[in-house]
């Protein structure tokens, strides 16, 4: 009965209109098109002012040629702004406002280009708000990592100063150049003489330059004030926006700028067959339902770029947290061909913060970005394998009883979810006691099967003084602050509601500790946290979110920091997690807001998904288009949030969840109970068995982890980066591969179908992961069967992985767990089939000092060698690592009599060696120690 009553005392809540007016579709009015955001507009308008005079265009800046210098790595110099944003002539010379260019060439060979405002850094801008700053804002001490900014002054030279450009070399063997045109300013990129980024190739560069307020009251083209949905901006610092246009030359294909539900390689925004009518949007809403197909802005911005072509990758990253828009456009030659890839780049306020990333390969890139913003952390172990939650388990009896209920059906889970509802009233860090009473031994239980809980926490607060956080925070003074200076006041989930002000480091600290046991009672260790509506979503505020002119900690305002304030609210919730820990273990958290560098601290999800076929397809681009971007540790709400998908749906939906690395299943409150027994038989069968085969995988998981935590690459790896020369899969975006593993797995994401087809890029053998024996082989489209409850999975030629075959209840109970080594011997059988393992104690930071082991094997011609590349030292891993041994080895393809397997230590000496017999099947069954 608790239950039930809970049931209706829930609906009964839910009585706010941003619920009741959901519709089957997101409602489009309640969010900008570009025309309707002024700074848009006007940058758009200028591309159109480019393109009517593009013989006589000559951009907006001119550099003053005595500020022109090159010392240690960093080339300087000053422009002048002769033209407005609208094409207008700035008519006073001694007026011109004057913005200093600086170039910095970094030792890992990135560039970086930086411009602000000469007033601005002289302190000669003023507001007749003195609250605010008169400074633009840069992100910078939030995201960067300062190990990566460090300047090369070794590996360059400048080669020419002549009267019109300056050329530097730079790199090894000076390889790459840059070339600096000053009339009409230009900035290009090459590689062994080989053109490949211009900035500014259309004159596009642009910065709204400080200015007083006219005495007239007219809107200026909302520079001054605009008013969205009856939203009024006051925008007392006026027009900020920045812009620049970048060229990728030569390249048709390119990719990034999360998270929308797009297509993987981006489409045009301008012109071309099936172009947007509108650009990509950088600007983290809450856009439940949100459009398949569509550049509009969703949970959370990366504006990272990349392009790609056979033989060649090239990458950008726009340093900003302002609101952003991208247009895409392809250059083409008269039979249609695309010649280059041009897009156009503009954010409302902020510096102007370019890095240039020169390749030549995508890994080179990947691995640069990820440095620079962060590499992601190991996650525990546990967090890799499957997640269960919806909105809401009503009761402490009702969450309890689905646990119980995976082991009576016999199915693998690790982490069990609350949602919103377990709190008292919508307080956060609170408990309602009327349904939860005993939090404490709810979490015992689940640690009996080495199980954990993930709560919500999100960081709108509830206006109430009997409320301790809330009376916490008004006392501190930490709350964001509304254009008035006062304490800025909204309605979300709670009712009225209060927000932390992030951009203050002393609030980041303590909503740190609101999460210890002393504010947050029953803080268990495998209690685990969701930071949600952290875009930050706000009922009743435009575009549901903040009003921009609200004020932070420095004087910005909030649509100078927009984009990174859900980075800063997990920022603080992962120290406060290390602390309350004693730093003894990996905190796991979800975001559904996030920016670059959100990676390190968090996973993520593709948001408020529909229940349809659609929405199954694009949440696989948008997976892959995350984890190309550094967000590799994400998924989608497995079955869809809204809506109630059939059978056929779900298992689908499920056949391709086991293949996102963030693996969860949740449901909006109305929609029916969906654990994975909901739809009975045959389907409870068909879901468990694929539960299995994401147990069965997770040791090459974590490692496709771990190298995702080593060089940044993608864990979900696009047909694109696995062929990076075969042009027809640039595009593909219904096949992917297992981070390097060789496993190609394609999912059905179409209604009605048993059969589907997979491509292949080369002429290596794929062996069918179900039937092992069982090969497809040839360049090109194959037909493949694929009932439902069946997803094709394969296994290229030429690879080895290490799975666990014994299918315990969590994660964690397979520690001690014995390896079956798969090897698929390539069609060249002379030629090596390759593969490695990872492992640590899937709980502690001692990865961090070296106490993991690293395996690589290598198999030829009846020979398998097992290269210990790295082995901890400390007692408790080396513990656990004397467990590990291999106890079956199945040879897929040509087989010996005879498998020779020589284990080798990290002085490169066989340690120990064994001749096995190979049984039918190309079994062996070695019990083979790793120590």
């Amino acid at each position: 009965m608790k239950h039930s009553s809970l049931a209706g005392k829930l609906l009964q809540l839910v009585l706010w209109s941003f619920v009741l007016s959901i519709g089957s579709c997101v409602r489009h009015n309640d969010f900008k098109t570009s025309s309707q955001a002024s700074f848009a507009k006007r940058n758009r308008g200028l591309a159109d002012i480019q393109s009517e005079q593009s013989d006589s265009w000559n951009g907006l800046f001119e550099p003053l040629q005595h500020s022109l210098s090159y010392d240690n790595g960093v080339f300087r110099m000053d422009l002048v702004k002769t033209k407005d944003t609208d094409g207008t002539i700035v008519q006073e010379l001694e007026e011109r406002p004057v913005f200093p260019l600086q170039i910095t060439i970094l030792q890992d060979n990135t560039v970086r280009i930086t411009m602000d405002e000469q007033k601005r850094l002289n302190g000669e801008a003023y507001y007749s708000n003195e609250a605010l700053s008169t400074q633009r804002f840069s992100p910078e001490k939030h995201i960067l990592s300062n190990e990566s900014l460090q300047v090369d002054t070794k590996n360059l030279e400048v080669l020419h100063k002549f009267k019109n450009s300056w050329v530097i070399a730079f790199g090894e063997n000076l390889k790459n150049k840059l070339t600096v045109y000053f009339s009409p300013l230009r900035f290009e990129f090459s590689r062994d003489d080989e053109l490949q980024i211009v900035l500014n190739e259309r004159g596009l560069l642009n910065m709204e330059q400080w200015r007083t307020h006219p005495d007239s009251t007219d809107d200026l083209k909302g520079q001054w004030e605009e008013t969205f949905n009856g939203f009024r901006d006051s925008k007392p610092k006026g027009p900020e926006s920045l812009g620049l246009d970048i060229q990728f030359v030569g390249y048709e294909h390119v990719y990034g700028v999360p998270e929308h539900a797009s297509t993987l390689s981006l489409r045009e925004t301008k012109g071309g067959d099936g172009a947007y009518t509108e650009p990509y949007r950088l600007y983290n809403v809450d856009i439940f339902e949100y459009e398949y197909d569509s550049p509009m802005s969703q949970y959370g911005a990366i504006p990272f770029m990349q392009a790609h072509k056979i033989g060649s990758d090239v990458g950008v990253f726009w340093l900003n947290a302002a609101e952003t828009w991208i247009d895409v456009e392809k250059e083409r030659n008269e039979n249609n061909e695309t010649l280059s890839t041009r897009t156009h780049w503009y954010s409302e306020s902020g510096k102007l913060d370019v890095f240039i990333f020169m390749g030549p390969t995508a890994t080179s890139i990947y691995d640069k970005f990820t440095k620079l913003t962060s590499r992601s952390q190991l996650p525990p172990l546990f967090s890799i394998g499957y997640h269960q939650c919806r909105w809401n388990y009503m009761s402490q009896e009702d969450l309890e009883s689905v646990d119980s209920k995976f082991d009576e059906v016999d199915m693998p889970y690790d982490v069990i979810w609350l949602d919103i509802e377990y709190t008292d009233g919508r307080r956060f860090f609170t408990w309602n006691e009327n349904f939860f009473p005993h939090p404490d031994s709810m979490a015992e239980k689940l640690n009996e099967t080495s199980r954990k809980l993930v709560v919500l926490i999100d960081p709108h607060l509830k206006q109430d003084n009997n409320y301790f956080v809330y009376k916490d925070i008004t006392e501190n003074d930490f709350c964001v602050k509304d254009a008035n200076g006062n304490n800025y006041v909204a309605d979300c989930w709670p009712g009225k509601s209060v927000w932390p002000d992030f951009m203050n480091a002393s609030v980041v600290e303590w909503w740190g500790r609101m999460y210890d046991a002393d504010h947050f009672p029953y803080a268990a260790k495998n209690i685990h946290i969701w930071n949600d509506m952290n875009e930050p979503s706000i009922f009743t505020g435009p575009e549901t979110s903040m009003i921009r002119d609200t004020i932070h900690a420095g004087g910005f305002e909030h649509r100078d920091i927009h984009n990174i304030y859900g980075h800063l609210v997990v920022k603080g919730t992962y120290d406060g997690l290390r602390v309350r820990d004693k730093n003894t273990q990996r905190p796991f958290i979800l975001s559904r807001s996030f920016y670059a560098g959100t990676n390190s601290l968090a996973a993520t999800w593709i948001g408020d998904t529909m229940g349809t076929w659609e929405h199954l397809r694009a949440s696989l681009s948008t997976v892959l288009t995350n984890g190309i971007a550094g967000m590799a540790f994400c998924g989608a709400d497995v079955g869809s949030f809204f809506g109630n998908p059939d059978a056929e749906l779900f298992v689908r939906w499920y056949e391709m969840g086991i293949f996102y690395p963030f693996f969860r299943t949740h449901a909006h409150l109305d929609t029916k109970r969906r654990e994975p027994w909901s739809y009975g038989e045959p389907y409870t069968s068909m879901l468990r068995e694929l539960l299995r085969i994401r147990y069965r995988l997770l040791p090459v998981w974590y490692t496709a982890f771990f190298r995702n935590h080593e060089s940044g690459l993608p864990i979900l790896t696009p047909q694109f980066l696995a062929h990076p020369d075969d042009s027809y899969g640039f595009s593909i975006e219904d096949q992917f591969y297992l981070s390097d593993s060789g496993l190609l797995i394609r999912p059905v994401t179409r209604p009605g179908i048993e059969e589907t087809s997979v491509y292949l890029a080369d002429e290596e053998r794929y062996y069918d992961y179900h039937e092992p024996h069982s090969i497809i082989q040839g360049k090109g489209k194959h037909n493949l069967a694929a009932p439902l409850g069946h997803v094709p999975i394969f296994l290229r030629g030429g690879h080895i992985i290490a799975t666990r075959e014994r299918i315990r209840r969590s994660a964690e109970l397979t520690r001690y767990d014995p390896y079956t080594l798969t090897i698929a011997v390539p069609a060249n059988s002379s030629e090596k089939a390759v593969g490695s393992l990872y492992v640590d104690d899937g709980v502690s930071f001692a990865y961090v000092n070296g106490d993991y082991a690293l395996f690589k094997f290598e198999y030829v011609d009846g020979v398998l060698r097992i290269i210990t590349e790295h082995m901890g030292t400390g007692n408790n891993f080396m513990t656990m690592v004397k467990f590990l041994k291999i106890e079956r080895i199945v040879i897929l393809g040509a087989q010996p009599h005879l498998l020779t397997v020589q284990l080798y230590d990290t002085e490169g000496f066989v340690a120990h060696s064994a001749q096995l017999p190979v049984e039918d099947g190309g079994i062996v069954k070695p019990m083979f120690h790793f120590v």
